[in-house]
Formats: C-alpha cells, sequence, structure tokens
C-alpha cells in the first residue's frame, strides 16, 4: 500500500478542478463589404474570464480550425463555406477578462464569396463555445 498516497493526491487533484463549466459565445456580426469582411465583436459580460478555443473564434490572421463544412456564410439563399484549416494549436485560446470586448474579423475571401455578393444582406452561420478559465 505504499502508492496509496500518491492514487489518493492524484484524484484528489483531479476533483479539486470540478467540471469544466461551457458557455455560448453570443457575438455581434458587423458587415463592412468596403474592406471584404465581417467583423465579430464578442462582450464577456460576465464575472469571470471565459477561453475561447481556436476552432470557436477568428485568430488574429481570421483563421478558425475547422474542417470547411462547419461555418458557413448565407448569401440570398447560398451557402458559402468557410475554407478549411486544420492547424493543432494546443495554445491558441483566446482569453476575454470579464467586462472586456475582443473583435476579430473573417474575410469574404475565407467563403469565396463572389463579387457580386459583396453588397447583399449575409448571414453568418457560426456557434460558437468558450469556457470559464
Amino acid at each position: 500500500m505504499k502508492f496509496f498516497p500518491a492514487v489518493f493526491i492524484a484524484a484528489a487533484s483531479a476533483c479539486a478542478a470540478g467540471p469544466v463549466r461551457y458557455v455560448p459565445i453570443e457575438y455581434k456580426v458587423v458587415d463592412h463589404p468596403e474592406t471584404r469582411s465581417l467583423q465579430l465583436i464578442y462582450e464577456n459580460r460576465s464575472s469571470k474570464r471565459v477561453c475561447i478555443g481556436a476552432e470557436n473564434w477568428p485568430s488574429k490572421g481570421g483563421i478558425i480550425d475547422n474542417s470547411g463544412d462547419e461555418f458557413y456564410l448565407e448569401v440570398r439563399g447560398t451557402k458559402y463555406f468557410l475554407e478549411s484549416a486544420n492547424d493543432y494549436c494546443p495554445n491558441c485560446v483566446t482569453k476575454v477578462k470579464p467586462r472586456r470586448t475582443i473583435i476579430s474579423k473573417l474575410d469574404y475571401s475565407s467563403f469565396e464569396l463572389p463579387e457580386d455578393m459583396f453588397k447583399e444582406k449575409k448571414t453568418l452561420y457560426l456557434k460558437s463555445i468558450g469556457y470559464i478559465c
């Protein structure tokens, strides 16, 4: 039973962390046809820091890790899927402090949106999830 204290400490540590608390990321989209991009704005209204993984929020370069069929832009009934980007990045987490706002963007070119659709009404389908961190 020499290993018992080590097992007990490891088990107690795992329980102390508690379950991950996921939160939906409710963001605002502002269309900017003049810059050929969509601006995404997220305000953390909670009193806790929220972390958003690379598969749920655009990087500074406007890239979201995805398989190419998860997120899309709908324009006049046609779906334009976000260009596939698969890059393992375990430390690419956007951390949003309480009561802070972050802004990111997605370029039209990431959806291969035709130029004649630039000034049309657009709907972005991007369901993002974050977690309290």
